[in-house]
């Protein structure tokens, strides 16, 4: 359920969000583990592994929360 034409997005919540080519939905959601922010977060440097140290994106159980659009 992912957009071709979309980007990813992980928040400050540790859930990655696919979101369409608009940037106004939501088609796609994953609630990450704390060793999976890691890894996804590594390649964007230590400021933005450092914004998430401590955040399981598995916490979050708010339907509304999860497909928000960020």
């Amino acid at each position: 359920r992912r957009d071709p034409d979309g980007v990813d997005n992980i928040g400050r919540d540790g859930v990655l969000r696919s979101l369409n080519a608009d940037r106004t939905a939501v088609p796609d959601v994953r609630r990450l583990s704390p060793e999976e922010i890691k890894e996804f977060a590594e390649p964007f440097g230590q400021a933005t592994m450092d914004a998430l140290v401590g955040v399981d994106g598995r916490d979050i159980t708010d339907e509304a929360q999860l497909w928000a659009v960020p």
